[in-house]
């Protein structure tokens, strides 16, 4: 496994950003193995949530160990406090960086896959609103959502005063963060996730299909994420819904990727003959195993 950093001028953003990347540098693609052997790796899009960036999943998680040996790229962006939405007023596009530019980017200088079926977003808390939110916009590119936790603020964002309460902005940073009028002009948005189920149901696209879990004590958010659950069983979304106990914490979350990733289509990499990392692991296994042999025979 390999963790690389990587800075890059955003043409979304206006300005330098990072991103990690996690890569399976025990692939076959990274190892020089036969051309008709090496098969392009599925992404995964991992957002973080409020006050964080692009270190968190790797900071207080195991990410990186549970997407050990499987095909995958997990792709960690910094998102600031921007619920990855665009808008016309602050000139912060993080919806398009999101969803399109840093896709673009990384399938530019990685051996990424095209196909949407490989290709996934997800996140914690705030980070899920950008994951259904984006992955809404882009049903052409995003096969799979995953939301633990989901910061679904629909009615905090409709009901902010100029004050601020427990939904954290007042009302007019709300409106600059959306690129908003006014603050009703939310509903029916391209931030509004509700009206972006719909949409993409009635557009006859091939919908995502999602997993979506949250614990049973946190309970304002656990309230909106089961009703988001039948909106989407409603519109004929495959939804997995994974009610269990559990709060708005790092533990909760730690689960929810392990989970996550036994959902996502993907299998272990296969230990070819010929892959130089498995000849590698049988030589160091063969020679620990000669040297406890020889302890024992003393």
């Amino acid at each position: 496994m390999a963790i690389v950093s990587v800075d890059f001028f955003s043409q979304s953003l206006t300005r330098m950003t990072k991103f990690q990347a996690i890569l399976p540098n025990d692939h076959i693609h990274y190892l020089g193995g036969p051309e008709e052997n090496r098969k392009p790796l599925k992404t995964l899009v991992l957002l973080h949530g409020m006050t964080g960036n692009c270190r968190d999943w790797l900071d207080q998680s195991t990410v990186a160990m549970a997407v050990r040996g499987l095909p995958v790229c997990v792709l960690i962006p910094s998102g600031e406090n921007s619920f990855y939405s665009d808008s016309v007023i602050t000139g912060n596009r993080f919806g398009e960086y999101i969803g399109k530019e840093l896709i673009s980017f990384a399938r530019s200088m990685l051996p990424l896959s095209r196909e949407r079926e490989d290709t996934w977003i997800a996140g914690l808390s705030m980070g899920d609103f950008g994951a259904v939110t984006n992955g809404l916009r882009n049903p052409e590119t995003f096969g799979y959502i995953g939301m633990f936790s989901a910061a679904l603020i629909k009615k905090l964002i409709l009901g902010a005063k100029e004050e601020p309460g427990m939904d954290y902005f007042i009302r007019r940073l709300y409106e600059a963060m959306f690129g908003l009028n006014r603050i009703a002009d939310f509903e029916g948005c391209d931030a509004d996730y509700e009206a972006l189920a719909r949409h993409v149901a009635a557009s006859g696209s091939t919908k995502p299909r999602f997993y979506i879990d949250c614990g049973t004590e946190d309970p304002w958010l656990y309230r909106e994420n089961q009703a988001f659950v039948k909106l989407l069983r409603s519109l004929d979304y495959d939804v997995i819904w994974n009610s269990r106990p559990g709060t708005h914490s790092w533990d909760f979350w730690e689960t929810s990727i392990r989970k996550a990733l036994d959902w996502f289509p993907v299998s272990p990499m296969e230990a070819g003959e010929n892959n130089p990392y498995v000849k590698a692991q049988q030589v160091m296994n063969e020679g620990m195993a000669a040297i406890f042999m020889e302890a024992e025979n003393r």
